[in-house]
């Protein structure tokens, strides 16, 4: 046998003191037990009064303090001989996070609307951020870039979580796949240029990316591909489990489409966007197949959320269900239509199942249906109170909208 190993390992010696023995193990082993314990072990151990200087192995690199020592007594010395004793001292008191805890019930909303989540570094190129933001607002303020960059793909703190999205939808249509819907929640930097310190501004938001065909409740595809109506959808449902109201409104943004692209607000405030995104965007990435895409600011939208959430009784009678199809002009909101409908004082909810657009219309017009249910706290509705009820929701929507019974 020949040992070619450069360096021999040398054998560590660590004090051990009685003290710190018994402190550590909160019981008393006897000095000879201690020492036919790290015998048992390969450990030498020398005597000095109370302390005992123990020799490892040389094999036992992971032995450095007189921690590690204790360690190994009570392996054989037994942790059943472990007194139990209560917590001593105060207990702190839970301190609330409201970011971590929005920040988890997003991800777990996410999840369960059938996304994966996705990991990305935090940084990137300049080159990259250029794909997805205006190189003037890069220019005007460009994003952190670190002094010694190990790697050119990393040379700059990433100020959008886009372009990860879009490079992970690549590489996933690259390999094969037929339907990708992701998200990611993380944190974005940009530098500050004012007197609030040294350290960057730091966002977190969450960015989530549809790409691909459809499919039926049962998996089977469909031939449609995934559009801004299914990221508009998973955006809804985050609303439904986060027990609030998302508006949508018309808006254009850098690397999305125009009229395809709605601004997210709750109360008022600005907390994100959904769109599709621009061609010319989805080339840069060299992804050749549509992506709907949305992103939250977590920050805005704490802020926006209600204190607390309303709670409504359970109804005690049953509701009734009719259907509504409207005829109105291109540029008139379904979400207008819908607001004005739920005003009812007799409305439990209103939703948007089919918008047709075709020769049996007038230029320029298009027919949403509604399916509507009424119902009352005090008593069970009749067809003839819906009936009545939904004529004056159409002599409504007339008036301020417009809008048309479809025949």
């Amino acid at each position: 046998m020949v040992d070619v190993y450069p360096r021999p390992q040398a054998a560590s010696t660590v004090t051990l003191t009685r003290d710190r023995l018994d402190t550590l193990l909160g019981f008393h082993v006897p000095d000879d037990e201690v020492e036919s314990a790290l015998a048992t072990l390969g450990f030498e151990v020398a005597r000095a009064r109370e302390d005992f200087e123990v020799t490892a192995p040389w094999w036992r690199t992971d032995i450095a303090i007189p921690d590690d020592i204790a360690e190994e007594v009570v392996r054989i010395a037994g942790y059943d001989r472990l007194p139990a004793t209560t917590v001593r001292g105060r207990v702190p008191p839970h301190e609330p996070a409201p970011e971590h805890d929005l920040r988890e019930r997003v991800r777990r909303a996410l999840a369960a609307a059938g996304l994966q989540e996705t990991i990305s570094y935090s940084l990137t190129t300049d080159e990259t951020l250029r794909r997805v933001q205006p190189s003037g607002d890069l220019d005007a303020n460009p994003p952190l870039r670190l002094r010694n960059t190990l790697s050119s793909d990393h040379e700059v703190l990433r100020t959008s979580l886009r372009h990860s999205l879009l490079e992970t939808v690549d590489r996933n249509l690259r390999a094969g796949a037929d339907e990708i819907a992701i998200f990611e929640a993380g944190r974005i930097y940009t530098p500050r240029r004012d007197a609030d310190g040294p350290l960057p501004a730091e966002r977190e938001v969450v960015t989530g990316a549809l790409c691909g065909g459809d499919r039926d409740r049962w998996g089977t595809p469909l031939d449609r591909p995934l559009d801004f109506f299914d990221a508009k959808g998973v955006v809804d449902e985050l609303g439904e489990r986060l027990a609030i109201d998302f508006d949508y409104d018309p808006h254009e943004e850098h690397g999305m489409q125009a009229g395809r692209c709605a601004r997210l607000s709750v109360g008022g405030a600005a907390v994100g966007v959904v769109g599709e995104v621009h061609p010319d965007t989805l080339e840069a990435f060299g992804v050749e197949q549509p992506v709907a895409l949305f992103e939250v600011d977590l920050a805005a939208l704490l802020a926006a959320m209600p204190a607390r959430s309303g709670a409504e009784p359970v109804p005690r009678f049953p509701a009734v269900e009719q259907d509504l199809a409207l005829v109105v002009d291109e540029d008139v909101a379904a979400g207008d239509l819908q607001t004005r409908i739920e005003q009812s004082r007799l409305v439990a909810g209103a939703r948007v199942f089919d918008v047709y657009r075709g020769d049996q219309l007038p230029e320029g017009k298009k027919s949403i249906a509604f399916a509507i249910r009424y119902q009352a706290l005090d008593r069970t509705l009749t067809t003839e109170d819906a009936n009545r009820e939904q004529g004056r929701i159409v002599n409504r929507l007339s008036r301020e909208l417009g809008a048309e019974v479809r025949a």
